[in-house]
């Protein structure tokens, strides 16, 4: 998530010192680096199992097919 200017000034209506505000956008960027790489990650690996799935096999009678 990026921070936005209505974000920022939604956290100075809370009446935040500038090292306080800088404080929480900076852990609000951390999560949202956090989420992103986690979603990364579950890509990653459901790709990998998707591309598993789909890996070529030899029938009884020595054909090779993929297992689509």
């Amino acid at each position: 998530m990026r921070v936005n200017a209505d974000m920022v000034r939604r956290l100075a209506a809370l009446g935040l010192s500038a090292d306080q505000l800088a404080g929480v956008v900076s852990v609000i960027e951390e999560e949202a680096e956090t989420r992103l790489a986690a979603k990364r990650e579950g890509n990653r690996v459901r790709q990998a199992r998707s591309r598993a799935s789909r890996s070529v096999t030899r029938d009884s009678d020595g054909v090779t097919r993929d297992r689509a």
